[in-house]
C-alpha cells in the first residue's frame, strides 16, 4: 500500500512544482522564479522546470531589449529609465544596456543645461549668459533650443555699447559745459551725467559742479550790484 502511493505523491509534488513555475513566470519577476526553481529542486523534479525557466527568461529578456529599442527611439526619459530597471532585472549583458545609459546620460545633461539657461536669462547677466549658452552646446542643445537665450545675450551687449556711447557724450556735454560757462548748459551736463542707466561718478561730476556753483555766485553777484546801482541813480 505505502510503494502504490509514492508514484502518487511524486506526481503531486511534480506537478505543484510545476505549476508555481508558471506562476512565477507570469508575475515577470526573477525573485519569484529564482524561489520557485529552488522549490522544483527539493521535490526532485528539476530537468522539465530547468528547461521551463531557461524559455521564459529568453522571453523576458528578448521583451526587455525590445522595450530598451523603443525606449531609446522615444527619447523620453521615463521609458529609458522604465527600460534600463526592467534590463537590468532580465540580467542583459552591460554592453546590451550601454546605448539607453549613455542617451540617459546625454539627455539628462541637456535637461540641466535647460535649466541653467533658464537661471541666466533671469540674471540678465552677459558674462553668466554667455557661459550658459556655451555649457548648452557642450551639453548637445540646438541652435534652435539656444535662440532666445542668443537674442538675449545680443539684447544686453546692444544695450551695454548704447550706454557707453551715453557715458562718451555725457561726459562730453560736462566738458563743454565747464568751458562755456553757460549755466544751462552745465545743469544739463550734469543732469545727464546723474542719469541712473549713464551712472557717472561724482568725481566726474565735481569739476561741472563747481563750475556751475561760480557761474551761480557770480550771477547772484551782478545782480546785488545792479540791484545797488539801481538804489544809488537819483530819481
Amino acid at each position: 500500500h505505502v510503494l502504490a502511493e509514492e508514484p502518487l505523491h511524486d506526481l503531486s509534488m511534480k506537478t505543484a512544482a510545476q505549476s508555481s513555475l508558471e506562476e512565477a513566470a507570469s508575475t515577470e519577476t526573477s525573485l519569484a522564479l529564482q524561489g520557485s526553481l529552488f522549490d522544483a529542486g527539493k521535490s526532485g523534479h528539476l530537468p522539465a522546470e530547468e528547461s521551463f525557466m531557461a524559455d521564459a527568461q529568453q522571453e523576458r529578456r528578448a521583451a526587455a531589449r525590445e522595450e530598451l529599442d523603443a525606449a531609446v527611439g522615444s527619447h523620453r526619459l521615463i521609458s529609458v529609465h522604465a527600460a534600463l530597471r526592467e534590463g537590468r532585472a532580465a540580467g542583459l549583458d552591460p554592453e546590451e544596456l550601454a546605448p539607453a545609459e549613455a542617451l540617459l546620460y546625454e539627455e539628462e545633461t541637456k535637461v540641466g543645461a535647460r535649466l541653467q539657461l533658464e537661471d541666466a536669462l533671469k540674471s540678465n547677466d552677459a558674462e553668466i549668459l554667455q557661459c550658459r549658452i556655451e555649457d548648452g552646446r557642450l551639453a548637445g542643445l540646438s541652435e534652435t533650443e539656444l535662440k532666445r537665450a542668443l537674442a538675449a545675450l545680443a539684447d544686453i551687449e546692444a544695450q551695454k555699447v548704447f550706454m557707453e556711447q551715453r557715458q562718451v557724450l555725457a561726459r562730453q556735454a560736462l566738458v563743454n559745459g565747464s568751458f562755456s560757462g553757460s549755466t544751462l548748459e552745465l545743469e544739463r551736463a550734469i543732469d545727464e551725467g546723474l542719469w541712473t542707466p549713464v551712472g557717472l561718478a561724482a568725481r566726474e561730476l565735481s569739476p561741472c559742479r563747481l563750475a556751475l556753483y561760480h557761474q551761480q555766485q557770480k550771477i547772484e553777484a551782478r545782480a546785488l550790484l545792479e540791484r545797488a546801482l539801481k538804489s544809488c541813480r537819483p530819481e
